[in-house]
């Protein structure tokens, strides 16, 4: 893309495919909601973001992780609360065992705090 005074406006592969998904470009100084904003010399470009995101496609990506997270956590938890593991088991892999049972919790409630984000968004 060059602008008017003849200078090359660099774009990122996304912001490329977001462009070329625009059926028409409206000019419009008043957008409202979360926006996705590229900025150039001499003005810059703003994108809804629900113009660009699935969100019920991004919703059931988000079940389909949690649901993994859970087994993970469960699968962890069992593990761990094994007897027979606990007491055979060398040091380091319990604590690599407990290392991933608080990795896998993390990142559960991150995708729980996602989920909520998506629901609230989706409301909008």
């Amino acid at each position: 893309m060059i602008d008017h005074n003849k200078q090359v406006l660099e774009f990122t592969k996304l912001e490329k495919e977001m462009l070329s998904m625009l059926a028409k470009i409206e000019i419009n100084n008043n957008l409202q909601g979360e926006l996705l904003v590229k900025t150039f010399q001499g003005g810059s470009l703003s994108v809804l973001m629900s113009d660009i995101v699935n969100y019920e496609e991004e919703l059931i990506k988000l079940a389909a992780e949690e649901k993994r997270l859970i087994s993970e956590v469960s699968r962890s938890n069992k593990m761990l609360n094994n007897k027979g593991f606990m007491s055979k088991a060398p040091e380091k892999k319990i604590q690599n065992e407990r290392d991933k049972l608080e990795t896998y919790q993390v990142q559960l409630e991150t995708v729980k705090s996602r989920i909520e984000i998506t629901k609230q968004k989706m409301e909008k």
